[in-house]
């Protein structure tokens, strides 16, 4: 190509051996990944599993105990939110979202301290909550038995 420039002289004999290097590498990391998985499944489970989750009546997720799985009707699982939503001694109900205020004190009292200390209003900064936090999505996590 018109107007390339040439490596400079020592270097390219060296930047040609350790590419060959890392392509041996990654041919080695390639080579070694599995290209399928192993399915704990038969067909037959599979299916009923897929059938299960596109019916709008049945709810699939993860259990308390290890990852294992849930299935159950939608209407069981609204039932259990709301019982435990309808706890009052654990919650009760918001009339707005109270994170901005909560991070605007957070920051104004973190600032508070730093300077009064005499860290740097940049050192500060760095420290501050983000402005983007949200408040946390409720979900349930159904009690499974042995």
């Amino acid at each position: 190509f018109e107007g390339r420039r040439k490596a400079p002289p020592g270097t390219s004999k060296e930047l040609e051996i350790s590419i060959k290097n890392l392509q041996a590498e990654l041919e080695k990391l390639t080579d070694a990944t599995p290209t399928t998985t192993h399915q704990n499944l038969s067909k037959k489970e599979r299916y009923a599993l897929i059938n299960l989750r596109n019916r709008p009546d049945v709810t699939i997720i993860r259990s308390d105990k290890g990852g294992e799985m849930a299935i159950m009707k939608s209407s069981m699982l609204n039932r259990l939110a709301e019982e435990h939503l309808n706890d009052q001694l654990a919650y009760h109900k918001l009339s707005r979202d109270p994170t901005p205020t909560i991070l605007k004190d957070v920051n104004t009292q973190l600032r508070g301290i730093l300077l009064s200390r005499g860290f740097s209003r940049q050192f500060g900064a760095r420290l501050m909550t983000p402005d983007t936090a949200r408040t946390q999505k409720f979900y349930v996590l159904p009690q499974t038995h042995k």
